[in-house]
């Protein structure tokens, strides 16, 4: 049952989970099936994958994608400066890469992206509301203390 909704024209995705994998001696990795089934039809034959400024990668579904890329433009022009606006982008568009799973459900994480966020072999698919972190599984392991503090000093500000 897909974990979507309409609104207005844009479908919103809703993942979460946490669902270890391995990555192939090619670097494919398969997209957990979970994951896979909570995506509209339209959006399953490619993602966008791209850098996180937390360490790990993330996937995209293109309208997913395409609502973000308009945000991150309206955004970077009132709340930045320029060249702050520039070098965001950059960053995030220069490393954005279309992905197209395999009939296994299987994508290549490219080596440039895989190396960024320390990826080795063991990853952790994390759902996390409209984007599929990617995370080394050792990074997020290592982390688990440090998003259960924050977890539990802001929880109550945006939990009820």
């Amino acid at each position: 049952m897909p974990k979507w909704e309409k609104v207005g024209k844009e479908a919103v995705y809703r993942f979460f989970g946490q669902y270890p994998a391995m990555l192939d001696a090619k670097n494919r990795v398969v997209i957990p099936a979970r994951l896979r089934s909570a995506v509209e039809e339209r959006d399953r034959d490619r993602f966008i994958l791209t850098v996180m400024p937390d360490g790990c990668l993330v996937l995209y579904t293109p309208s997913v994608w395409d609502h973000i890329a308009q945000e991150i433009e309206e955004r970077a022009r009132t709340g930045l400066g320029w060249k702050e606006a520039r070098n965001l982008e950059r960053e995030l568009f220069a490393n954005a890469q279309e992905l197209v799973p395999d009939r296994q459900g299987r994508i290549l994480l490219p080596e440039p992206l895989k190396q960024r966020a320390g990826i080795e072999r063991e990853v952790v698919f994390v759902g996390v509301r409209n984007r599929i972190e990617l995370w080394d599984a050792q990074r997020w392991a290592a982390e688990a203390e440090i998003r259960a503090r924050h977890f539990e000093a802001h929880a109550h500000e945006v939990l009820r």
